[in-house]
């Protein structure tokens, strides 16, 4: 997976099977650079985590039995990140329009922040 575009947060909502609770683990990433899970309070989506270097996940939950991770990457400076990942179980989907996302957010989306409108969602 290669994500790219710099100080701007992207993510991506990746399905796998719900007997796949592991998180997604790195293959390989830049030198430099780490992926966690994000265990902030600050709210994603909206370019406020301003964290360098890192690539974060968070795990948002299953629902009509696929479980979705979901990957953002908001450094508050400009970067470029490459990065492969590595899933425990086959992907079902990957979604790559704001809207395809955007309609995932009563499954999947935080009570305070909905994917289609964040300011700063890209994929």
């Amino acid at each position: 997976m290669k994500i790219l575009p710099p100080a701007v947060l992207l993510l991506a909502s990746l399905a796998a099977s719900v007997s796949a609770a592991a998180p997604p683990t790195v293959v390989d990433i830049d030198p430099g650079y780490s992926f966690v899970e994000y265990s902030g309070s600050v709210a994603v989506g909206r370019g406020d985590v301003n964290i360098a270097s890192t690539l974060f996940y968070i795990d948002e939950g299953a629902a009509d039995g696929w479980k979705s991770w979901y990957l953002f990457f908001d450094p508050g400076v400009v970067q470029d990140l490459g990065a492969t990942l590595h899933f425990d179980q086959p992907i079902h989907a990957v979604l790559t329009t704001r809207a395809e996302l955007g309609a995932t957010n009563v499954d999947y989306g935080a009570d305070s922040i909905t994917y289609a409108t964040s300011r700063f969602m890209g994929l």
